[in-house]
Order: C-alpha cells, then structure tokens, then sequence
C-alpha cells in the first residue's frame, strides 16, 4: 500500500482535521486568517509535502520550508505558529495513514512521513533562527 496514494485519497479530511487542530491552538496570526486562509495554507504546505513524499525527494520540501519560513518570520509569525503548523499535519496524517494501512506497513509510512515533515521543520527552524540572528546582529 502506498502512503503517497493513501493520503492523496484522504486529502480533504486531513486538511479539515488539520484546520481544526490549528484553530484550537489560538494563534492569532491563524485567527485572522480564517479557516479558508488557514485551510489554503495548510494545503499548499500540504502539497509539497505530498510531492516529497511522492518523488522520495527531501530537498524539495526543504528547499520550500526555507521560504515558507522567511515568508511567516517577515509577515510576523513566532516560530511556534509554524511548528504548529507542521505538527498539526503530522499528527493528521499519521492517524490517517495508521488507521488506512495494512498493520505490516504502518512503520514504514510513518517513518516516510516523518522523514519527510521532520526535513521540513529542521529546516524552517534553521531559517527562522538564522532570520532572528541576522535580526539581532544587525541591531548591534
């Protein structure tokens, strides 16, 4: 059974689930947004996480992390709000993923998935930290 194909099926649900996730959260930026911003947000973050996922290609989610993260870090966002925005993908994909996939296959989705979200968060972590200190530096 192929993850990729399993949560391309489940797309809707996972961003609803994701939506809710993130609503419960109380971020103010996501507030303002909506549900139909955050939901779009989602699924564009959504989207190159699934092309990841389906050419097993870690530097294209890398590489869209890096201006993901510099997008929110300029728009205003904390650094938490857009882990949180990873994390509430993650967790909603793994439910799916474990609840569709034959219990002989589960671990090697999940650790697909993790791959994939875990290259993704590092490296919009390492942008926005680099952000914040180029920042500080150049305040001194």
């Amino acid at each position: 059974m192929d993850v990729y194909a399993v949560l391309k099926e489940m797309t809707a649900e996972i961003l609803d689930d994701a939506v809710h996730t993130l609503r419960t959260a109380h971020f103010a930026h996501y507030e303002s947004w909506g549900d139909q911003l955050t939901r779009e947000s989602l699924g564009e973050l959504y989207e190159h996480i699934m092309i990841s996922l389906h050419h097993r290609d870690l530097a294209h989610i890398i590489r869209h992390c890096e201006g993901l993260a510099t997008a929110r870090f300029s728009a205003g966002f904390d650094l938490v709000e857009v882990q949180t925005t990873f994390n509430a993908l993650e967790q909603t994909m793994w439910r799916h993923w474990v609840a569709a996939a034959p219990a002989q296959e589960v671990a090697e989705g999940v650790g697909m998935l993790s791959a994939v979200l875990g290259s993704g968060k590092d490296a919009a972590a390492r942008t926005y930290v680099n952000l914040m200190l180029t920042m500080v530096i150049g305040g001194l």
